[in-house]
């Protein structure tokens, strides 16, 4: 999926998971280096697994 997937929209948060960044609505450190990520018009948050936010922290995305 990430090969069809815009960079700039979509992000793989954990090895089963890809959101889209538009509808973040915050990010909360969870344990460690791990955070979990709310988005919008959802009740269940996501994990963002330490892996993947420390790719994410390269990027600035957070």
């Amino acid at each position: 999926w990430e090969v069809f997937l815009s960079k700039n929209i979509f992000r793989r948060i954990h090895r089963s998971t890809i959101i889209n960044l538009e509808y973040v609505e915050k990010i909360e450190k969870f344990f460690r280096r791990s955070f979990i990520v709310q988005l919008k018009n959802t009740k269940q948050p996501f994990i963002i697994s330490q892996r993947y936010s420390t790719k994410l922290r390269v990027k600035n995305l957070f």
